[in-house]
């Protein structure tokens, strides 16, 4: 069985390294717990503490995890995250994302036969995004004073599947599910539905010709 372990008031430095660019993150004052069920239960994970860039706070986080035999279930809790510096953490391959605003919210994840799920509910406040998915794409930029994210978000060897989509930011109301094949290729499948509105026609524009191959 693990040891029980408590850490308190530490700080880890993370660095991420993309390309040409390194991007800094600190985890400060943080508490870390272990614990284990001494009749063989699962162990238990949690810590929390503030999140800062050059020394600058960036908001506070919160974990919680029960390590099962299936896997880890994980719940995140950000409360008034810099998404500026979140946001070199976000992008993934070949895409780039910059970001300004606040946000706050949870996210779980669950472990699944093959797969998992994983449920975002995050508000944000100030929002102002920018980037593209390939290297040589145009470029799609949005702003939000205010805005609500709710989705399920299901994988396992055959597809992805996004469920329960709702995002809000006034004055437009979305809502739809989605899923997309596995391997993720140039022939891979995508179904899509999407309702609500009022949608600006030059924002959709902008999304359509950022997923176009």
């Amino acid at each position: 069985a693990l040891p029980a372990l408590s850490v308190e008031d530490a700080e880890l430095r993370l660095t991420r390294h993309r390309a040409d660019r390194a991007t800094h993150l600190a985890l400060r004052d943080l508490y870390l717990e272990l614990t284990h069920d001494p009749l063989g239960g699962a162990a238990r994970v949690g810590a929390n503490g503030r999140l800062l860039v050059e020394e600058s706070d960036r908001g506070r986080f919160e974990v919680e995890a029960t390590i099962e035999r299936k896997g880890p279930y994980v719940e995140v809790a950000l409360t008034d995250a810099d998404l500026g510096a979140l946001a070199p953490w976000l992008a993934f391959g070949e895409s780039q994302l910059e970001a300004a605003g606040r946000v706050s919210g949870t996210a779980s994840w669950k472990p699944e036969t093959d797969g998992g799920s994983l449920v975002l509910d995050l508000l944000g406040f100030d929002v102002r995004l920018a980037g593209r998915l390939r290297a040589g794409d145009g470029e799609v930029s949005a702003a939000f004073p205010n805005a609500r994210l709710h989705a399920k978000v299901s994988v396992d060897p055959r597809v992805v599947r996004l469920g329960d989509f709702e995002w809000s930011a006034e004055p437009a109301k979305l809502a739809g599910s989605a899923s997309l094949e596995r391997p993720f290729s140039d022939g891979a499948r995508l179904a899509f539905e999407l309702r609500g509105g009022p949608i600006a026609v030059t924002a959709l524009r902008d999304l359509l010709l950022a997923g176009a191959p």
